[in-house]
């Protein structure tokens, strides 16, 4: 019974960290977003962060190469 509520406890504790980087991961793209220069960048970088996990910095470094290519 005690290794069943060790065991619980710990995915407890995994789960949490997990949401917890989540949440980080999701702060920093908002917080890159906001520094975009153009108003559209940050929709693009929103929407890349959150719904396919492509990194706020890549992202931005994406849209600078595509500027510099139009």
């Amino acid at each position: 019974r005690a290794d069943l509520e060790r065991e619980q406890r710990e995915e407890a504790d995994r789960k949490a960290a997990e949401e917890k980087a989540e949440q980080d991961r999701k702060d920093a793209a908002q917080a890159a977003a906001k520094k975009a220069k153009y108003p559209g960048e940050r929709a693009i970088v929103d929407a890349l962060t959150e719904h396919f996990g492509v990194p706020a910095e890549v992202v931005m470094a994406w849209l600078v190469e595509i500027r510099k290519a139009a």
